[in-house]
């Protein structure tokens, strides 16, 4: 197993947070020395966050607990997916932003519909700033888009079925 030189075992662990994650991109971009940690959707993650801080410098958040830890460590996001521990708690910040400013930049459209109301729809909110008009389609109301799109939902969940594209440009956001 692999350790940081110098680095306490018992202290200085590095995990992945989330649901399901086997589905995720996750474990095969962060591989050792990550933990998975891989929880129930329902899971209380306060308390969780604040026993495991003792134990780890740092998470990868993935879904569905991007939101849900932004909320436990009162972030100024709506969403993380990076935690790193401090002196009194958690920092949080979020690495998808960067890669939805490059969506952005190579879609290149002045109004987007994004499928999805999770993680990276926060991420795509933060970038698109007043750039870019988002119009947000949850799975249940999603039905024919056109225009460019940004399809959000994880591998892991079926295509709504009435959802269909006319005449649409279409980036998937793959995790």
């Amino acid at each position: 197993e692999y350790r940081r030189p110098g680095a306490n075992p018992k202290t200085h662990r590095l995990g992945i947070l989330g649901h399901d994650i086997a589905h995720s991109r996750s474990p095969r971009i962060h591989r050792a020395p990550f933990d998975r940690i891989d929880l129930p959707s329902n899971v209380d993650l306060a308390p969780l966050l604040t026993a495991l801080r003792p134990h780890y410098v740092g998470f990868a958040v993935t879904s569905p607990f991007k939101q849900a830890v932004a909320q436990a460590i009162f972030a100024p996001r709506e969403a993380v997916n990076t935690l790193v521990r401090t002196a009194d708690g958690w920092s949080g910040f979020n690495a998808d932003v960067e890669g939805a400013k490059a969506v952005f930049d190579v879609l290149r459209a002045r109004e987007v519909t994004v499928l999805g109301d999770g993680g990276v729809a926060d991420a795509l909110r933060e970038a698109a700033g007043s750039d870019v008009t988002l119009r947000f389609v949850r799975r249940d109301d999603a039905e024919t888009v056109s225009g460019t799109a940004i399809y959000t939902w994880p591998a892991s969940i079926d295509m709504p079925n009435k959802l269909r594209f006319v005449d649409a440009r279409v980036a998937i956001i793959a995790y």
